[in-house]
């Protein structure tokens, strides 16, 4: 179990959803939780950036799975979840639409704060492009301060801002679904082993996946109960705790 006395700086019980031997799942505004973190290593997040929906015919149908989800975000605010996040002064990853790219980028800069954009190139994105180029890329901010950990030795290809491959199968029915090769690519580039890495807005928990199969320890937070539970039923079924719960 990660250390909550040393990580935390109260008491966090009424948040806590599940724990694992590596990580732990909090139930709760991120907001509101992160005051009370003490440290972490790395940031690799997906917050609740504005999406379309709009749209008619196949194309609205096709995003009609989506809207249940998206309706109960509330209101997103860079800036105020930006203040908090930079103020720990680390590294991290924060995926965003173009929307908001200069908003970020505005307050890396005001803080001489390290940044670059990672892209997600789509191979079969949803087919709609009128009047305009098709949605096929997503944005992915990194940011580093000063003597942050960076591991030189991985593959060339590792290093390549541009990662290709199709849009995410919805296995874990969320809207915005990541792939855990990208997330471990961030983990293996920013940190090292027992390393602690936070995701405040974990959504169907690939953070946390990508953490366990990697012996980093991580902060899941989670607002809605429901990715809750898918996140606790993808934890548990990873095969080294299937492998356990044979054995006793």
């Amino acid at each position: 179990m990660i250390d909550k006395d040393k990580i935390f700086n109260q008491n966090i019980s009424k948040y806590i959803f599940h724990e694992t031997e590596l990580g732990i799942i909090l139930n709760g505004d991120c907001l509101e939780i992160l005051p009370i973190i003490n440290f972490f290593q790395l940031l690799i997040t997906d917050p609740p950036y504005e999406q379309c929906l709009s749209g008619g015919g196949s194309i609205a149908k096709k995003f009609d799975y989506r809207r249940e989800s998206l309706n109960k975000i509330s209101k997103f605010n860079p800036l105020e979840f930006l203040e908090k996040i930079l103020s720990f002064k680390n590294q991290g990853y924060i995926w965003t639409s173009k929307n908001i790219l200069d908003i970020y980028i505005s307050e890396f800069k005001k803080l001489n704060v390290s940044w670059d954009i990672l892209t997600w190139n789509k191979t079969n994105p949803i087919p709609a492009h009128n009047n305009s180029y098709m949605s096929d890329i997503e944005f992915c901010l990194f940011y580093r301060f000063k003597n942050q950990y960076w591991n030189n030795n991985l593959k060339y290809n590792d290093y390549k801002k541009t990662m290709i491959d199709n849009v995410a199968d919805n296995n874990y029915k969320h809207p915005t679904q990541k792939y855990k090769w990208m997330i471990e690519k961030f983990i293996k580039i920013s940190s090292q082993e027992n390393d602690l890495i936070l995701d405040c807005y974990a959504g169907s928990g690939t953070t946390g996946e990508a953490c366990e199969n990697l012996n980093r320890k991580y902060i899941l937070i989670e607002k809605e109960i429901e990715y809750c539970n898918i996140i606790k039923q993808r934890i548990e079924n990873l095969p080294k705790y299937q492998f356990a719960g044979e054995l006793f």
